[in-house]
C-alpha cells in the first residue's frame, strides 16, 4: 500500500506541488518523494518550487534543512531565468527566506 502510495505521489507530484498537498510532511517524507529521478514533471523548476514552498509554509522550523533539501535538485536541468522568476514571485512575507546566508550562498552557485 505505501509503495502504491508513493507511486501515485511521484506520477502527479506537479499537481501535488500546485495544490500545495505536500507542506506537512517531514523533510523525510519529503526527500523519499522529491529525490527521485522517476518523478514525472515537467522541468525541474518545479521541484525546485515545490521545495520553497515547503520551506516557507514553516520556516523557522525548516531553514536548517534548506541546503539539504536543495542538494535533491538537478541543478544543470534550471534554467537561471525561471529560477530568478520563482523567487521573485513569492511576496514580501517570504523575505526572511530570500535574505537568509544560506539561500543567498545556494543562489549565487
Amino acid at each position: 500500500v505505501i509503495q502504491k502510495s508513493l507511486e501515485f505521489i511521484k506520477e502527479n507530484i506537479s499537481e501535488i506541488i500546485q495544490k500545495e498537498k505536500h507542506l506537512d510532511l517531514s523533510v523525510d517524507d519529503l526527500e523519499k518523494i522529491l529525490d527521485d529521478n522517476e518523478l514525472q514533471i515537467n522541468k525541474e523548476i518545479e521541484i525546485m518550487e515545490g521545495i520553497l514552498k515547503w520551506m516557507i509554509y514553516n520556516y523557522r522550523e525548516r531553514k536548517n534543512q534548506l541546503i539539504r533539501c536543495f542538494s535533491w535538485l538537478r541543478l544543470n536541468l534550471l534554467n537561471y531565468e525561471e529560477v530568478s522568476d520563482l523567487i521573485y514571485s513569492f511576496d514580501d512575507k517570504d523575505t526572511e527566506l530570500k535574505k537568509s546566508p544560506s539561500f543567498t550562498d545556494l543562489m549565487m552557485k
